[in-house]
C-alpha cells in the first residue's frame, strides 16, 4: 500500500487510467481505492483530472462533493 505514495504522478496517472478502463469498477472499488490512497483529497491535479469524472460517473459522493470544490 506504501508503494502508492511513492509513485510519480504520471505512474499514478497509469493506475487511475487502467482503474477507469475497467470493466466492474464499481463504488465499492472506488471506496476502498479512497481508504487506502485517499485519492478524493490528492492534491495533484492529474490525479484528480481523473479520479473525480470516474467518481461523478459512478456516483461516489465524496468525490461529488470534491469535484464541486474543485472545479468552484
Amino acid at each position: 500500500m506504501d508503494l502508492y505514495f511513492s509513485y510519480s504522478s504520471n505512474e499514478k496517472v497509469i493506475f487511475h487510467t487502467t482503474l477507469n478502463t475497467t470493466e466492474g469498477t464499481n463504488v465499492a472499488i472506488l471506496t476502498q481505492v479512497d481508504a487506502d490512497y485517499d485519492c478524493t483529497n490528492d492534491m495533484d491535479p492529474e490525479v484528480r483530472q481523473r479520479w473525480l469524472p470516474m467518481g461523478i460517473y459512478l456516483a461516489y459522493e465524496p468525490a461529488m462533493d470534491a469535484a464541486h470544490t474543485w472545479v468552484g
